[in-house]
C-alpha cells in the first residue's frame, strides 16, 4: 500500500510540474504575443497619426490653393502720363486698397463677380497729389494670384 501511495504522490507530483510547465510555455506565449500586438498596435497608431497629419496639412495647402492670396496689380501709360513713381505707387496702393475685399476668397466666387471688381476699379476716380486718374482694366487673370493690368487715365471731370 505504501509504494501504491508512494506512486500516486510521485505521479501527481510529476504530472503537476509537467502541468505547471506547458500551462507556463502557453501563458509565455500568450504575452509574446500581446507584447508584439501592442508594439503593432503602437507603429500603426504613430502611421495613423502621420497620415491624419498629413491629411490636414494638405487640405490646408488646398484650401489656400482654392483662395485668392495675393493681388498683383501693373499699370500701362505711366510713363506716358509722365507719372512720378511716387504717383504711381500711391495709386497701386489706393487700388490694391479697393481691391483688399477679395484676398483670401474662393476663386470661383471671385470669378463669379469679376465683372463687379472690373467695374470697381474702372468707375473710382483715384486722387493723387491733388490729380484725379482712373483705371482702365485691360487684362484680369484669376488664379491664387489675381493678376490686373490697368491703363491710366486722366479722371472725367
Amino acid at each position: 500500500m505504501q509504494r501504491f501511495i508512494a506512486g500516486i504522490t510521485i505521479g501527481f507530483s510529476i504530472g503537476w510540474f509537467f502541468f505547471l510547465y506547458q500551462h507556463g510555455q502557453a501563458y509565455e506565449q500568450a504575452l509574446l504575443r500581446l507584447y508584439e500586438q501592442e508594439a503593432k498596435n503602437r507603429e500603426l497608431q504613430q502611421d495613423l497619426n502621420e497620415l491624419v497629419s498629413e491629411q490636414r496639412k494638405e487640405n490646408e495647402e488646398n484650401q489656400k490653393n482654392l483662395t485668392i492670396q495675393e493681388i498683383e496689380l501693373q499699370f500701362t501709360h505711366g510713363r506716358q502720363l509722365r507719372l512720378s513713381q511716387l504717383t504711381l505707387l500711391e495709386l497701386k496702393e489706393q487700388a490694391l486698397h479697393e481691391l483688399q475685399f477679395v484676398k483670401r476668397k474662393e476663386i470661383e466666387a471671385v470669378s463669379d463677380m469679376s465683372d463687379l471688381v472690373i467695374s470697381l476699379l474702372e468707375n473710382k476716380v483715384f486722387v493723387v497729389e491733388e490729380q484725379r486718374f482712373q483705371l482702365k482694366v485691360e487684362q484680369f487673370h484669376l488664379s491664387t494670384t489675381l493678376k490686373i493690368k490697368g491703363r491710366i487715365l486722366p479722371a472725367k471731370h
